[in-house]
This record gives structure tokens, sequence and C-alpha cells, in this order.
């Protein structure tokens, strides 16, 4: 009995003990934004208790002091923030927050750099301790939150070998905050995500309260991009696949009525494409990215969609031997370019600078099932009117021609069916790009 009794009390002092060292953290608050100090918020508009980043500032005489508060995933165990005048990560600052759980320096701060043409590597200065202020390093972990407090120089110090690496603090930069995993030896893993970059430079020499936001240039490319693929390019391939037998005597404009709308559309979507990718890389200051899957994808598609229309003009008349060797390289090509529009599409919603939120990929793979399925029903239909007997008399061909008027009459009700939830599904796509900001893939 006295040593149930005993156990139970030690029990109830570690758990106390725990309870006022995770307590003991002390979050930042919002109260002075923007007037007795700066602030910047991941997402923008957050609470301090639920940012994923957030970040104050303070002048203090010839220095900035600094408060980053991190909500750490589970199993990371370092944060950062990073200031770079360009939108990316070679050649950006950065201030390393590491929980090392060790109790004699249970928190490291110091300094480390993304070295221009090292991408992405990161290396910890020889002087980790560049342009930081003695005497103002500290940090608290509860399991969730991490506080990283640190006072920076705003001139470094330009006799240090390393100070070219480093920038100073009297311009606008660009914010990058990230976070990761450490490695065996406790340093830094490669985070495995891609960092939060503020929408535009900010000052620390300037007290604003603003936090990120999705750029309206991503935003318009990606608007452009789900017009261009999953409305247009997929109409006007439909309706030259489907609608061609089925309305060959419509005419528009002196051509046939599938063979306009499928050029309008194509057209369109091809300059919308181009228009877009105009669009991104103003967004980003025309700097080019390190090589990713979302927009090499994309330079494919765009390659393709831009090769088609010149196949078009080398088509050969309807009856030469060679038309069938040019509709296998036009369809070819016009469904290999839509299907890795798709792809890029996938992708591009799981990329950070899109803010969307996780169950926006799924939209992606909806509307690729969901034109599968119109292509099943529309091919269906199509076998059915071409397998029905030969005309043999004037009455059998009256019977064959009310049949095929009301096949076409079957496909363009599936047609349109077809091209309605192509829009519910297109408009949801957009919302998740242009509404609130989410960062499930950050």
């Amino acid at each position: 009995m006295f040593a149930f009794i005993t156990v139970t009390v030690l029990l109830w002092s570690v758990v106390s003990t725990t309870a006022q060292s995770s307590s003991d953290l002390m979050l930042p608050t919002s109260e002075g934004c923007g007037h007795t100090k700066g602030c910047y918020r991941v997402p923008g508009g957050c609470e301090p208790w639920d940012c994923s980043y957030f970040l104050t500032w303070s002048l203090v005489g010839s220095s900035v002091a600094f408060e980053l508060l991190s909500k750490l995933d589970k199993d990371f165990y370092w944060s950062a923030l990073g200031i770079n005048d360009q939108p990316v990560m070679e050649g950006t600052s950065v201030v390393d927050c590491i929980v090392q759980q060790n109790d004699t320096k249970p928190f490291l701060i110091q300094m480390s750099v993304n070295p221009v043409g090292s991408h992405h590597s990161n290396k910890v200065l020889d002087n980790n301790m560049l342009g930081l202020v003695n005497g103002t390093l500290s940090g608290a972990y509860d399991g969730v939150h991490s506080v990283c407090k640190f006072t920076r120089l705003i001139h470094i110090d330009t006799h240090d070998k390393e100070a070219a690496l480093v920038h100073n603090l009297n311009s606008s930069y660009y914010v990058l905050t990230g976070q990761g995993r450490l490695k065996d030896d406790g340093t830094k893993r490669k985070h495995s995500q891609d960092p939060h970059v503020s929408s535009y430079p900010l000052s620390f020499l300037n007290y604003t309260n603003s936090g990120v936001e999705r750029s309206r240039y991503v935003a318009a490319h990606a608007t452009l991009m789900t017009i261009a693929w999953m409305i247009l390019a997929s109409l006007g391939i439909v309706i030259a696949r489907y609608m061609k037998p089925l309305w060959t005597d419509h005419m528009l404009w002196g051509k046939a009525l599938w063979f306009q709308i499928h050029r309008v559309c194509v057209i369109s979507a091809l300059c919308l494409s181009f228009i877009s990718v105009l669009i991104i890389f103003s967004g980003l200051n025309w700097v080019f990215l390190p090589p990713r899957l979302h927009p090499l994808l994309g330079m494919i598609s765009a390659g393709l969609l831009l090769l088609n229309p010149f196949v078009a003009l080398l088509r050969p008349a309807p009856d030469h031997s060679k038309r069938i060797i040019f509709r296998f390289v036009h369809g070819t090509i016009g469904h290999g370019a839509h299907i890795t529009a798709l792809v890029t599409m996938f992708f591009g919603t799981r990329e950070c600078l899109a803010y969307s939120p996780r169950w926006s990929q799924w939209i992606v793979v909806a509307f690729f099932f969901w034109r599968l399925l119109a292509d099943v029903i529309l091919t269906s239909l199509a076998c059915l009117n071409d397998n029905r007997p030969t005309v043999v008399n004037e009455q059998s061909n009256y019977e064959r021609l009310g049949e095929q008027d009301k096949m076409s009459r079957v496909s363009l009700v599936v047609l349109l069916v077809y091209m309605a939830g192509t829009l519910c599904l297109s408009c949801t796509l957009i919302y998740t790009v242009t509404g609130p900001i989410s960062v499930d893939h950050c």
C-alpha cells in the first residue's frame, strides 16, 4: 500500500512538472502589431496560437529584436527564418531555431545560408553567431509550438570573411519560413515541404502588420489554366472526336460546325495558356525556379498544344490515303497534351504557392474520371450508330436517318451534361486557388 502511494505521488509530481514546463512557454501576442512592433503571419489573418508561423520584430538601437513562433509538425524539431531579395531559396540568409532536447543546451540558434548556385543546400556559417547579439538568444518548446527569440544587427561586420553571404537589414526582403526534421547528429535535414514565402518584400525598419497571401499572379495563372484545359481544350477534343460524324450537315461561316467549335476552343486554350505562363513568370520577377514537376510538365503540355495546330495545317484531303495517319498523329498529340496538362494541374494544386486545400487535388482526379465516363458513353453511342444495318431501300434509308437524328440528340444531351459537370468542377477548382488560403501543402 505504501509503495502504491509512493508511485502515485511520484507520477503526479512528474505530470505536474511537465505541465508547468509547458505553461512556461509564453506565446507572442498580436497586441501592438503595426504600431509598437512589426508582425507577419502564416497564414494571413491568423491569431498567434493558431498560426503556422507568427513573426514579430522591433527596433533596439542599431539592432532588430525578433520573436518567431512556429507550430511544428510531428517529429519536426527545427524552424527557420530566411530573408532574400528574391522569392527563392538560393541566396537566402537564415536564422535556425533548433530544438535539441538536450538538458545542457535545449535550444540552438545559429546563422546559416543557402548559397547562390547551391541547389537548395544549406550551410551553417563558420561563425554561426555572425550578426546575432550575444545574450539575446533564447528558445522554448512545448511539444507543438516553438518560440525563438534573437536580436540581429542591422549592419553585418564587413571585416568578417562571410559577411557578404548575410543580408543587412536596411533593405526590404522576402520572408521565408520553414521547418523540418533533424539528423541523428542533431543537424538539420532538408525540409520536406516548400518554405512559405511572403507575397512581397518586408522592411524590418518599419512596423507593418501583414501575413502571407496568395499572389494574384498565382491566382490568375491557375484560373486561366483551369479555363484553358478543363473547359476549352476538353470541349474542343470531345466535339472533334464525337460530334463530327453527327454534325456533318451543320455549317457555320462556310465550315462544318464541329470544326469551327473545335478550332475556336483549341486556339483560345492556346492563347490563355501562354498568357498564363507570362503572368506567372512576371509574378516571379522573371526568376526561373529550380526544376519541378509542375512547370516541367506544364511546358511539355504547352509545347504539344502549340505543335498541334501546325500538324493540322498539314492535313491531307479527306479521301487521301494518308488521312488516317494524320488523324492518328493529330489525335495522339491532342490527347497527350490534355492528359499531361491534367497531371500538371494535379501537381499544381500541391504547390505551396497555390495555398489550396489538400482536397483540391482530388477535383482534378474527379475531372479525369468524369471525362473518362463521358468518353465511354459517347464511344458506346458511336458504336451503336456505326453497327446499324446498311441501307437496302428507301424506307430503311428514312429509318436510318431518323435513328441517326435520335442518336445525335442523345449525344448532344450527354455532351451538355458533361459540360455542366465540367463547369461545376472547374468553378470549384478556381475557388480553391482564389478563395481563402490553406497551408495544407506547405
